[in-house]
Formats: structure tokens, sequence, C-alpha cells
């Protein structure tokens, strides 16, 4: 939707037609965009770290490659929240619990594999704790998991802030520790680089265009995407809905998809391993 926005107020587009198609934690929409839209011009499909974190325990068999990846444009800043009224009030506390009875707590965020899922994993291993003790439900996306985690269903949640932010301002939810690196300097809650904990999975956004289009069409729409990500309109939503510019394009984020790719296959491929071995 910002995209959206902000190609028709900088003339990268004079409308703009959106189209939902969730579930599978994108692999739906992938393969119908890969399907459906081949060489159009004129379509583009905003994905990311989610859906290359679908792709391994979905056993699909495309993935963003079968794209024509563009540029990536965006980090989320990532957070962990409890309900207001949670006995937890401190990340001490949470790592506390976690690492002394890890299955108390019945976690929730975005889809099975995800980003989500993937950043507690990795909170989880840097604290010693197996990934077989994490209980962990996956819902189709940050925003249902912020309201399940706000009615008491759950224990702690995990996504992007954007997702948590109106339930966090309406007293509903309390942040207690940032994910990403350095924090937001509007949540009085530390980082876990700052704890020690260094996070190397983190939520990036991209877009993408359809499979078949030529070199001529593919420079244009970077052209286009790019004077979008450089505008100041890009960076006041940037700001809205506090995410990092993570501006990429060309053959490096060719690369960074393809290496994104790789390692998220090779964690899931480690952490069923460890569920075996702890069976």
């Amino acid at each position: 939707k910002a995209m959206a926005d902000v190609l028709q107020l900088t003339g990268g587009a004079e409308s703009v037609k959106i189209e939902y198609s969730p579930g599978a934690g994108g692999l739906i929409g992938l393969a119908h965009f890969i399907g459906s839209r081949s060489g159009e011009d004129s379509a583009l499909m905003v994905g990311g770290m989610f859906t290359v974190g679908a792709i391994a325990p979905n056993h699909a068999v495309i993935s963003l490659l079968n794209t024509v990846p563009l540029a990536r444009l965006t980090l989320d800043n990532a957070v962990i929240a409890v309900p207001a009224s949670s006995k937890i009030k401190s990340v001490g506390d949470l790592i506390e619990v976690m690492i002394s009875k890890p299955e108390s707590i019945a976690w929730v965020g975005g889809s099975k594999g995800g980003v989500d899922e993937m950043m507690l994993l990795e909170v989880a291993r840097e604290l010693g704790v197996a990934p077989s003790r994490l209980r962990y439900t996956p819902l189709p996306g940050g925003g249902e998991a912020g309201s399940a985690l706000a009615i008491g269903q759950f224990t702690a949640g995990i996504s992007g802030y954007s997702e948590f932010e109106s339930l966090v301002n309406g007293g509903d939810l309390r942040v207690l520790a940032v994910v990403t690196k350095g924090g937001l300097s509007d949540i009085d809650a530390p980082s876990f680089d700052k704890l020690g904990i260094n996070i190397k999975r983190l939520n990036w956004r991209g877009v993408f265009a359809p499979p078949g289009i030529d070199a001529k069409k593919r420079a244009i729409l970077m052209e286009v995407i790019e004077r979008m990500a450089r505008s100041t309109e890009w960076q006041q939503f940037l700001d809205k809905y506090h995410w990092q510019d993570a501006y990429l394009s060309g053959p490096e984020f060719v690369e960074f998809v393809r290496n994104e790719q790789s390692r998220a296959t090779a964690d899931i491929s480690a952490g069923q391993e460890i569920d075996a071995l702890d069976a």
C-alpha cells in the first residue's frame, strides 16, 4: 500500500491495483504471480524473508529466484511483546523463564517457517535452549498474532513493531525487547544486541518482476523503483511504519536473495536434525 501511494505521488505509475494473495507464507501468491504474470512489465510482487522461510518446510518447487528480483526495500524493526497484564515484566524475566521452563511460554508469530519463527529459534539457540522445547503457534500474519496475544491467548509474541504498534499504544501489549540492532528511539525496551544476543535473520521486504521480461523492461522497472525508494515521500513512510531503509538492487540483490534462500534451507534442516536428536 505504501508503494502504491508513493509510485503514484512520484509519477512512477498513473494508477495501482493491489491484489492480495495470502497463504503458505506467500507461496500461493508467488505461484500465482509466476504462472499468470509471466512477461508482463506492469506487474510487480512484494515479497521477502517470510516467503523465503516458507519454501523449505512446505517443500516448494518454486522460489523467489523464479521471478526477476528488482530491489530490496526495507527491514522490519522486530520486537517481542507480552500482554499488558503479563507477570513477565522485563526481557530479563523472559530470558529466565526461557532457560528454566521454555515449555511454559506459549509463543505466537507469523507463518510456519517464516522470519518470526526463525528469529525466535535464533534467540533460543543463543540462550542454549533446544528448538524442540519451544511452543510456537504460527498465524497468517503479525496483525492476527498481535490480536491473539492482546486477549491473552498466548504468553509472548514476536513480529515487526508496525504490526503491534496500535496495540502497544492502546495499552494492550507491552514491548519487552527489540530484536533488530540498535533498538527503536521511541520504545523503552533494550535491543538484543545490547544484551549480547546477536540475531542475523531479519524480516526484509523487496519487489520482484515476473519471469519472462526482457532486459529493457527490467531496467525501466528498476529505475522506477529506485526513484520511488529515493523520494522524500518514501522516507516519510519508512518513519511512519518504523521500517529501516535497506535499499539494494541489481545483481547484488539477486545474490542476496540466493544467499538468504540457501541459509533458510540450511536453518530448517538443522532445526529438523536437532528435533530428531531431542526426540
